[in-house]
């Protein structure tokens, strides 16, 4: 990225034509990729992103022991469990919904 100027990013180093549109640019995320020398947005570097806790209703704790038997990809209440923890925790909604959320 050489520039930014209002809503137009100056790129160079890509192998495009001259005025090829660009439909997807995303920015720098440390915990998911790997460029040497690279910097990290502003936004992604002072906004933490902590794990949730995750809890387990009685409701849902039997209904997920009554879906396991149905489906084939886990094979225990204790593997789906750990499955759907191991995603919540992660916080799955985006960055703009998190926060979006934290200004209310």
């Amino acid at each position: 990225l050489h520039s930014v100027e209002d809503d137009v990013l100056h790129l160079g180093g890509a192998d495009l034509v001259d005025g090829t549109p660009i439909l997807d640019v995303k920015p720098y995320v440390p915990f998911a990729d790997t460029a040497l020398g690279a910097t990290v947005a502003p936004w992604l570097a002072a906004m933490p992103t902590p794990d949730l806790q995750v809890q387990f209703t009685p409701e849902a704790t039997e209904q997920l022991r009554l879906l396991v038997p149905e489906q084939s990809l886990l094979r225990s209440e204790a593997q789906a469990r750990s499955a759907i923890t191991e995603v919540l925790t992660a916080d799955p909604r985006s960055v703009h919904w998190r926060q979006s959320r934290v200004l209310l």
